[in-house]
């Protein structure tokens, strides 16, 4: 008798359930029929035996690798400390013999110290020694000569100026100078082997000379650079100049390579210059007068020329007296304070018929003039702005008069007025003006009432009718920069923008129609 076993799934919760057909075959010989039927027998399997079995089986191959890596980390380790012990063992035979060696050096550098001299005791001291320390010893702009050089033997004797390195080009290493020597090269040195000459701030204190003294020292100095030295205490410099001939001329005039031919009396004050004889007088002679420039211009005839530079407040009454002796007059930037003054200055110039001529050197500037030019093509005025400035430390110069008798816009404002007004001609004129300032520093520094910053607010009317606006402004409490004085303005049209900044040779130009240009008048004029 044989089985038959077929599965049938069942489902059930978690189980599966089999279902075994049995089958009873007759294996006799006989012809006997017989009666088979089916039996169903149910077996039932948990699933859940089987998958824990098989986590078993994987937990156990699990533990066998990491035995395996566990193994393998621990021969590698005891390779790396054997190869660490061989390190440790080599490196102290090294230490002993390098200990050897230091011993050796040690016994010879002390042998080198004993034998080397003061000099390089002194230059090992100065290497040591910190920039800054370096170039308090040796000032900056100190004038120097190069001495002891041996593999620039050939700068030997050269002189020039000691430079601090924050403005050189040339990188200074520790322990040096930097010396800028009279071609324009730049150097590092160590200090023996720079020669310190005689230079301003190494000089003895001197007491304050009087103006003839001044002079003299001056044309004591001229003197000394002529080949033949003349006494002219006891020349009449008139006769030289009608009697004189070619040779003997060139005898009271020798030649002097590098600047003027000339000599000069070191009593009266006389000055030849190309065979011509200029005088220098003071007034006062001594002292201080308020009024000397009434005897000064009694030295002048009707039809000369007299210059104007003197405090603000001071122009009328010396360019009034001027005038009126029939003199042709040049004074500096501003004329006067007010419009009355100025009126009159003009009306006596008239009726003595001399020439009146305010200075003010920025219509004299290339980059200014070729901006002037350009933008009277540019169409109407819309706006223009300006700024001009002077280091704090300047006031000490002006102390005398700064805040009294004139102020900071008179002094630089009136620059960027007077150009507005020129570069306006024939396009727009002022209609209205005030003026803000700011105020905290100046007062400071002079101890007095003083403005640090005055701003000008000028509105335009040009002749089509439209309306521009301009601000000028100027400082004389600003930082110290890269230059003295800071001098900028943007002016804009209708057509076009210029930008000067003349202080750094800026001039720029933005044209509708043509597009952004960089103008260099001082290599080609283009107007006009």
């Amino acid at each position: 008798m044989g089985k038959d076993e077929t599965a049938i799934p069942v489902k059930g919760d978690g189980k599966v359930k089999t279902e075994t057909a049995a089958a009873v075959i007759d294996l006799d010989d006989d012809d006997d029929d017989v009666e088979c039927s089916i039996v169903p027998v149910t077996v039932v399997k948990n699933i859940k035996s089987e998958i824990v079995k098989r986590e078993k089986v994987k937990a156990e191959r699990i533990d066998v690798k990491q035995k395996k890596h566990k193994k393998v980390k621990v021969k590698k380790e005891k390779k790396n400390q054997d190869a660490d012990e061989k390190t440790k063992r080599s490196r102290s035979r090294n230490k002993e013999k390098d200990k050897g060696k230091e011993k050796d050096r040690g016994k010879e550098k002390k042998s080198k110290k004993a034998e080397s001299d003061s000099d390089s005791s002194d230059s090992s001291e100065e290497s040591s020694v910190s920039q800054d320390t370096l170039y308090k010893r040796i000032k900056p702009y100190t004038k120097v000569m190069l001495i002891n050089l041996v593999r620039k033997a050939e700068l030997n004797g050269m002189q020039g100026q000691v430079v601090h390195p924050s403005v050189a080009v040339c990188p200074c290493p520790p322990g040096c100078v930097l010396v800028r020597l009279e071609t324009g090269r730049e150097i590092a040195v160590k200090p023996p082997n720079v020669q310190v000459l005689n230079a301003f701030h190494r000089a003895p204190q001197q007491t304050a000379l009087s103006q003839d003294q001044r002079l003299k020292q001056v044309l004591k100095t001229i003197k000394a650079n002529v080949d033949t030295v003349m006494d002219w205490t006891s020349v009449d410099p008139e006769h030289i100049c009608q009697n004189a001939g070619p040779k003997e001329s060139e005898r009271a005039c020798p030649s002097w390579e590098g600047g003027p031919n000339g000599l000069a009396s070191d009593t009266a004050g006389l000055f030849c210059v190309r065979n011509s004889i200029y005088r220098f007088e003071f007034f006062p002679p001594e002292g201080r007068n308020p009024k000397a420039y009434q005897d000064a211009l009694l030295a002048f005839q009707p039809g000369d020329v007299c210059t104007v530079f003197t405090p603000d407040d001071t122009h009328f009454e010396i360019c009034k007296a001027a005038l009126e002796r029939g003199l042709h007059v040049l004074v500096t930037k501003p004329m006067v304070k007010s419009l009355t003054e100025h009126q009159e200055l003009v009306r006596i110039a008239k009726e003595k018929g001399v020439l009146l001529q305010i200075e003010v050197h920025k219509r004299f500037d290339p980059i200014y003039n070729d901006a002037r030019q350009r933008i009277q093509d540019l169409g109407d005025f819309g706006y223009f702005s300006s700024y001009m400035s002077q280091p704090k430390m300047q006031l000490e110069t002006f102390r005398d008069w700064a805040g009294i008798s004139s102020d900071i816009s008179f002094y630089l404002n009136s620059h960027h007025v007077d150009f507005h007004v020129w570069a306006m001609q024939g396009i727009a004129k002022p209609v209205s003006v005030y003026a803000t300032a700011s105020t905290g520093v100046a007062e400071k520094i002079l101890g007095r009432p003083c403005e640090d910053t005055i701003t000008l607010n000028v509105t335009w009317q040009n002749h089509s009718g439209s309306v521009g606006h301009g601000l000028y402004t100027s400082s004389w409490v600003a930082s110290k920069s890269d230059v003295h004085s800071q001098q900028r303005f943007f002016c804009q049209m209708s057509t076009a923008e210029v930008t000067v900044d003349q202080a750094h040779r800026g001039y720029f130009v933005a044209e509708d129609g043509v597009g952004f240009n960089s103008c260099n008048p001082l290599y080609i004029r283009n107007k006009p």
